[in-house]
């Protein structure tokens, strides 16, 4: 449907998604406005027929999508970027209710995800291409098929469409499975997709516990995207292992803040408490773990806690900084942690003890002033408002320190000395580093986690590859090696004077080989290959060109890539320039001069022909007479163009051979190489 036409969308009723068409449940339960902790509306939990339902109908979407033109996916991406975007008021509102964040956030969250969409855009599916005269390698990156979902309660649009948008710009259907925590806007996006993709390309279906299960071990699912806990990862990959799913796994971090000596204390102070408590501290990326030099360590926390002073902490339409605590299981959580402190006598810099009850789950921005290493809240991720800092004087030992976690997706660091805090922050082990800044992931770069942080990465032109399967295209070039040889048929003539080991080879027949190119020397006179062969054989009307299976290949010309150089064209072509019946040659005129001259106007035409490369015939022609003279039938091992030179021996006359002896004339070593009986 185009988004030019009025939809139909209620904003307070909800549903799931399948095959393009609402479906219901007589199972609900309903989410809980944070804030308030009232109920919000009721949603159907999924079973296993709405999944079993849903991926077969993104299997058929899968047929037509991913055969559709990258440009096309665009456009229709495009629309739904400006659908989503007409609704973005009501997205908001919604948002509100569901997470409790102050409203200018929540505008922030909704309206953000256009550059999402943006950045995306722009992208170009990447290809890779390595080519040599043999081969051309083309890498492609293809879609895998059906893409599952699992998405978080932090951040439900982004972390949603996060997934959504990459998925299908690379070709693949998606089915998402929101938090039973935050399933309203992720519902009604999938919904508003309705309006713009067929059938099967987004689908949604929400439930509870059971339903993430039935779709990580799903046979008709290529992928599985989650972003959640260190724990909750584990059982998703252990369950996806089963059908050998793709699995991309963002999970939690334990993020280490280090501040240099250096920095300017009440500009940088802010700073590190909104990278702490952004998003009341519900972020996996925000700083979990702050180290400040010495120095400077009693001035930081003093800037800190004055900053953190101000912070209000209120419902979405407070003007507050801070919302609360997403969900009641989140809350319980959190608080263990002001207890654990508490109880272990550990000194509250700002913040109290005990979380004030309230008719929400509002918890008070909290520092921890130097607790052990082996605390709690140094050792483990509060995923809320609490943060430890901790001083440090040497730089070894604080990169230690704050390496020192299983968790590695993000770390900070902080000074004026660029070129030390770049330093310091290659030496991290997370997979994203921010120098003179908090966490701020980006679409333009690619987002995973080291160690238990995760498994894979998302965003960026790399997490495009995350959604798909290289394809590797090898095609072999139709280039040809043309290999001249001397036919052994009339061999073994007496050699006169030359050692009676060796015979001379006479060249009334003249053989031409064609083979696949498979090397890159302008000559190869040794090969373990069976070339087909053209031989040019004299009779009465002139020279005849068939094909023969034998011959000592002794020479090569490469084919010019592109050009025709199959069997049937070349002896075509070689029969053509060889049809007219030669003149009589004079008295000084030998065999092989006669049958140079015929040899050098059949390679001549394969020039002509554009078959070849033009090269020197003459340089040819005196590398093939040098290794035409072998001591043997076998192939010549050594072989050099341009050696052919008169050399005369005791007798009158002229000899000249290419060859390895096992017996050398002339009193050369055994072994040695001779060249004319020229060492």
């Amino acid at each position: 449907m185009s988004p030019s036409k009025v939809s139909t969308i209620s904003w307070d009723s909800f549903h799931n998604t399948v095959d393009g068409q609402a479906r219901n449940s007589k199972s609900k339960h309903r989410g809980i406005n944070p804030a308030t902790g009232e109920e919000l509306w009721e949603v159907p939990i999924g079973n296993q027929q709405d999944i079993d339902d849903a991926v077969k109908s993104a299997q058929n979407a899968f047929e037509t999508w991913s055969q559709t033109p990258l440009e096309k996916r665009k456009d229709t991406i495009t629309k739904f970027r400006d659908h989503y975007m007409s609704f973005a008021d009501e997205l908001i509102d919604l948002m509100c209710q569901e997470t409790g964040k102050p409203r200018q956030f929540a505008t922030y969250e909704v309206k953000g995800a256009a550059g999402f969409f943006d950045h995306h855009l722009a992208l170009d599916i990447p290809e890779e291409r390595i080519e040599d005269d043999e081969k051309v390698l083309l890498t492609r990156f293809t879609p895998l098929g059906v893409v599952g979902a699992i998405c978080p309660w932090n951040f439900p649009i982004i972390l949603c469409l996060g997934k959504v948008i990459p998925a299908l710009l690379t070709g693949n259907t998606i089915i998402v499975k929101p938090s039973p925590y935050t399933p309203y806007t992720t519902l009604k996006i999938v919904e508003l997709a309705q309006e713009i993709f067929a059938p099967g390309v987004v689908q949604a279906v929400g439930g509870d516990d059971k339903l993430g299960p039935m779709l990580t071990t799903h046979p008709g699912v290529a992928k599985i995207s989650f972003t959640g806990s260190i724990a909750t990862g584990k059982k998703v990959m252990a369950a996806a292992s089963g059908t050998l799913k793709r699995v991309t796994l963002e999970l939690g971090g334990n993020d280490a803040s280090i501040v240099l000596p250096d920095v300017d204390i009440k500009k940088v102070a802010p700073e590190l408490v909104m990278g702490a408590f952004q998003n009341s501290g519900q972020v996996c990326v925000a700083t979990k773990r702050i180290y400040i030099h010495e120095d400077i360590y009693d001035e930081m926390l003093k800037e800190m806690v004055n900053f953190t002073k101000t912070i209000k902490v209120g419902d979405p339409s407070s003007g507050s900084l801070l919302g609360p605590i997403q969900n009641k299981m989140q809350y319980e959580k959190v608080k263990t942690f002001f207890e654990d402190s508490k109880s272990h006598g550990y000194k509250f810099a700002v913040g109290e003890p005990e979380v004030s009850r309230s008719k929400g789950y509002f918890v008070q921005p909290t520092i921890i002033d130097n607790p052990p290493n082996d605390s709690r809240i140094i050792q483990e991720e509060p995923f809320g408002p609490i943060v430890p800092t901790q001083p440090w004087s040497d730089e070894e030992e604080v990169i230690k320190r704050a390496n020192n976690t299983n968790a590695g997706l993000g770390a900070c660091v902080w000074g004026k000395d660029v070129e030390r805090a770049e330093r310091i922050g290659k030496r991290l082990q997370a997979g994203s580093v921010f120098v003179n800044s908090w966490e701020k992931p980006t679409p333009q770069a690619i987002f995973g986690g080291h160690k238990e942080s995760g498994i894979g990465g998302e965003w960026g032109t790399e997490g495009l590859k995350s959604y798909c399967n290289a394809h590797v295209l090898h095609t072999y070039k139709s280039n040809c090696n043309i290999y001249v040889s001397a036919s052994p048929a009339h061999a073994a003539k007496d050699c006169g004077e030359c050692d009676t080991g060796r015979y001379h080879r006479t060249q009334h027949t003249w053989l031409i080989s064609v083979e696949p190119h498979k090397h890159h020397m302008p000559f190869v006179p040794q090969h373990k290959l069976e070339p087909t062969h053209f031989s040019a054989n004299w009779k009465d009307d002139g020279y005849h060109v068939h094909t023969h299976s034998t011959g000592g290949v002794i020479g090569t010309i490469l084919v010019k890539e592109g050009a025709k150089g199959d069997v049937e064209h070349i002896q075509q072509v070689l029969q053509a320039a060889l049809k007219p019946t030669p003149a009589n040659t004079s008295s000084n005129q030998t065999p092989d001069d006669e049958n140079d001259r015929w040899v050098k106007k059949g390679l001549h035409a394969l020039q002509t022909d554009k078959i070849t490369d033009t090269f020197d015939l003459a340089e040819f022609m005196t590398f093939a007479h040098g290794a035409n003279r072998l001591d043997s039938d076998a192939p010549a091992r050594i072989a050099y163009p341009g050696l052919h030179k008169d050399h005369k021996e005791k007798s009158s006359k002229h000899h000249f051979w290419l060859t390895y002896p096992t017996k050398a004339p002339n009193g050369a070593e055994p072994g040695s190489r001779t060249y004319g009986g020229l060492m």
